[in-house]
């Protein structure tokens, strides 16, 4: 039997849960090897990504169901990478974003820092195409593109007031993404992660509503619409410089308290999505 196909043989209970407490014990490096040897991650290899998405998410709820502990303690940020990965890559990009940003929790955990110190998740989340050393790379410059493109209709829309900058990638990166990475502002990860899954998902949607043919469900599309609705007033309400009061509940009551912040006219503001 060739190195390769010991590598990705099927392991019996036992054996299992000797090589997973032992590397549970051990340092990332040992968790990152343990990881790496199982079948899963070959099908990655070989684009079979819906099976290495499902084989991945067997394999973490086995290893959790063996030893709570152990799992909690282990480094986990390379399967929740590479199955981060494998979700993407079979367009279920909210799954995408969720692995990511698990990895990103993993590498903070052990020591990780979205400038000093980064790692292939935390570009990721940053959008940083532009940087080497990550293996999902092509995934996280297809990402850019997307967003600066939407970025770049935001820019050419007419009502900017000439004072006002054209907004840059860069700033969302340093001013939004990068604080949602930050050790201590989990909070914002949510935000962040619902950004980069709303822009990843439009085009897919848009290209399943002009494949059908005749009427039915719009469900998909409502939901990303009201996704995109919820994440726009989630982040109005989370700007640390003009926060809407608690009493404004809804998106029309937060456009009218920041109606001269965002340049509408108090009508519109008070008459949005009551």
């Amino acid at each position: 039997m060739g190195e390769e196909q010991s590598q990705w043989r099927k392991l019996d209970d036992t054996e299992l849960r000797s090589l997973f407490l032992q590397a549970a014990a051990g340092e990332a490096k040992d968790a990152d090897a343990f990881f790496n040897r199982f079948e899963y991650f070959q099908r990655l290899r070989e684009r079979s990504y819906s099976a290495a998405l499902d084989q991945g998410i067997k394999l973490l709820a086995t290893c959790k169901q063996i030893e709570p502990n152990a799992y909690q303690n282990i480094h986990k940020g390379t399967p929740f990478y590479w199955i981060g990965t494998a979700a993407f890559l079979v367009h279920d990009y909210q799954t995408a974003t969720f692995f990511f940003d698990a990895a990103v929790s993993e590498d903070i955990r052990i020591g990780a820092d979205p400038v000093s110190k980064s790692t292939p998740a935390l570009r990721f989340i940053q959008i940083e195409g532009n940087q080497p050393q990550q293996a999902a790379r092509p995934l996280v410059i297809a990402m850019q593109s997307r967003i600066e493109d939407a970025i770049a209709d935001y820019n050419n829309r007419p009502g900017r007031p000439a004072s006002v900058d054209s907004l840059q990638l860069s700033q969302v990166r340093e001013r939004f993404l990068r604080i949602g990475v930050s050790k201590g502002n989990e909070g914002w990860r949510s935000l962040a992660t619902a950004l980069i899954s709303y822009f990843l998902e439009w085009d897919y949607r848009s290209t399943l509503i002009e494949l059908r043919a005749g009427d039915g469900t719009a469900e998909p599309f409502f939901i990303h619409l009201f996704k995109g609705c919820v994440l726009f007033e989630s982040l109005l309400k989370a700007n640390p410089k003009d926060t809407p009061p608690s009493t404004a509940s809804t998106l029309g009551a937060v456009l009218k308290h920041l109606c001269s912040r965002l340049g509408i006219s108090p009508k519109n503001g008070s008459s949005a999505l009551r």
